[in-house]
Order: C-alpha cells, then structure tokens, then sequence
C-alpha cells in the first residue's frame, strides 16, 4: 500500500514558531527532509508558489494560487486546470533534476497523477494527488482545503 502524507497547515503564534524555521509539523526544531519526502516537500513548494512571483525565476510556480482567489463556475473547468497545474509543477521539477546530478533516486520526480477529485462543498473540493520517484516508491498527498 502506498504512503499517504497529509499536510496541514495551521495558524501558530510566531513566539512558539522554531528560530529559522518555516514550516515545524508541530516539532520543536527543523528536522531534516531526505527521499521520497523531500521530492514531495520540493513539488509542493513548486506547485503552491505562484508562477512568476520570483524575481529570479518568473517561470516558476504554478498559476493553482490563482485559481484559488477565484470563484470556481464549472468544476470540469477547475479539474482541466488542476491537471495543467500538476503537469507544470512536475515538468519544472524534471527540469531541475536533470541539472543535478547529486540528488539521490528516490529524491527525483518520475510521475504524478491526479488521484482523486471529488467536490466536497459549494467550490469545495478535496484533491489527492500521487508522486512516483525514480526508485519506484509513490507517495499520495491531500492537498490541503478549506472546508465548505
């Protein structure tokens, strides 16, 4: 059976936020990511920046913020738009890759699928999305949604 990682994301105070950290998962200190988990800590980071806010890399990203400061009208529409979304964040990531050479099998993106898309809500969806590495392991992810 495949892994399934759940992210989370939750309001914190900043005074109990770790010194240099962004994101803690509830740990007191920055852990160190490596394998499958960190080829989906380097897709997730691709796939919620928006395309074009780096100075230095405007092709970056992904436009899936936009979509979420819009109202969704046909869900088949937010769907196609979803996939387009996956299949950039997952390409940049290929690109990447192919320049380093360091990065270990199982840190490299070989496939992504949408998974599952179901509404769950006025504009509410949940949306399970599975990453394959170069090593063969997969790894689902729900990305995180706010509840309608």
């Amino acid at each position: 059976m495949a892994d399934i990682f759940g992210l989370q994301f939750q309001i914190i105070d900043p005074t109990q936020q770790a010194p240099g950290s962004l994101f803690t998962f509830g740990l007191p200190s920055p852990r160190l990511v490596r394998g499958k988990y960190k080829l989906l800590a380097r897709w997730l980071g691709t796939f919620f920046t928006p395309k074009g806010s780096s100075y230095l890399f405007r092709d970056s990203g992904t436009y899936f913020t936009d979509a979420l400061r819009g109202n969704v009208v046909d869900p088949a529409d937010f769907e196609t738009n979803l996939h387009d979304c996956i299949e950039d964040a997952t390409e940049q990531l290929r690109d990447i890759d192919n320049q380093s050479p360091w990065l270990a099998a199982d840190e490299r993106i070989d496939t992504t699928r949408l998974v599952s898309f179901q509404e769950t809500g006025t504009n509410t969806f949940e949306v399970w999305i599975e990453l394959s590495n170069m090593s063969g392991q997969r790894l689902r992810v729900l990305l995180p949604y706010a509840q309608g």
